[in-house]
């Protein structure tokens, strides 16, 4: 079966207009957030500084492997759901 791009679009669009009060979108099957760039990007400088230089590569890894879960779940819901 094909994904539809443009489907997918409209109703992330469309979903954000029933954020419940947390901000958490339902949608396909799992929770999506309107988080902004930045706050995302000071949850993981943020991280690897708490981790230290001598931690660096492991909290890559982490961050990296945090990244890839996300992903999978995500988008395995979207493959999942009848939206």
């Amino acid at each position: 079966m094909a994904i539809d791009g443009s489907k997918i679009t409209h109703a992330v669009m469309e979903g954000s207009r029933i954020r419940e009060s947390k901000g958490i979108i339902p949608l396909f099957g799992v929770y999506l957030s309107l988080f902004s760039t930045h706050y995302y990007n000071q949850l993981s400088f943020d991280f690897e500084k708490h981790m230290g230089p001598r931690r660096q590569e492991e909290s890559k890894k982490l961050l990296i492997s945090a990244a890839h879960e996300c992903g999978y779940a995500t988008f395995e819901g979207i493959r999942n759901s009848y939206e």
